[in-house]
């Protein structure tokens, strides 16, 4: 019994234990806030807030107030290089294409239309493959409203007031006392040429 014993021991002696186990090692919170910051930076294709838009060039417009039906001279150096251009607005009449001055900027001048909106309008320039790439504001006044036709008046005479309606009375009454004096002499000559004829019949009679 007691030989059986020992190997026994001897075999439990070298008996494997179980394994234990690692406990996992913890990432640090850092490491974690760095990998989401690289994560956020590279996602593709992220759009800009809204509101905002690229910086543009700007386009010089002269004079800056305008009269509907006027004209306007524009100017810009955004198309670096390039021999032309297209401005536009909704007050101008059409496009107006932009050519090259001596001193390398792009110029044009556009016409008003006669029933543009009064205020403030913008003119933008494309150029070559770059839409958009100047802008600049100009002021459309407003029509002047039209004024009434005076109606004729008679030309005011010399004195005029109560001294012309004392002239008109006066002038009545002239005409009037030249007609009566000429009736009274009408009728003191009918009166000397009957006394006359009834002389002559009286001395007719007497022979």
């Amino acid at each position: 019994m007691a030989r059986n014993a020992v190997p026994v021991r001897r075999r439990a002696r070298h008996q494997a234990a179980p394994p234990r186990a690692v406990p996992r090692r913890a990432v640090p919170l850092a490491v974690l806030a760095v990998l989401a910051v690289l994560a956020l930076g590279a996602a593709p294709g992220q759009a800009p807030p809204r509101g905002e838009k690229d910086p543009v060039a700007t386009v010089r417009v002269t004079p800056s107030a305008v009269a509907p039906g006027g004209r306007l001279d524009l100017s810009t150096g955004a198309c670096d290089g390039q021999t032309g251009a297209v401005a536009y607005a909704d007050a101008f009449e059409k496009d107006v294409g932009l050519k090259p001055e001596a001193d390398g900027d792009l110029a044009g001048r556009a016409r008003i239309r006669s029933s543009a909106a009064s205020g403030t309008h913008t003119v933008t320039v494309d150029c070559t493959g770059r839409p958009g790439a100047a802008e600049g504001e100009f002021t459309v006044a407003a029509p002047a409203s039209p004024s009434g036709t005076p109606s004729p008046t008679a030309p005011v005479r010399a004195g005029g007031g109560g001294t012309a309606d004392e002239h008109e009375d006066a002038g009545g009454g002239s005409v009037a006392g030249g007609g009566a004096v000429f009736g009274v002499a009408l009728l003191a000559a009918f009166g000397v040429y009957l006394l006359r004829r009834r002389r002559a019949s009286g001395s007719l009679g007497d022979g």
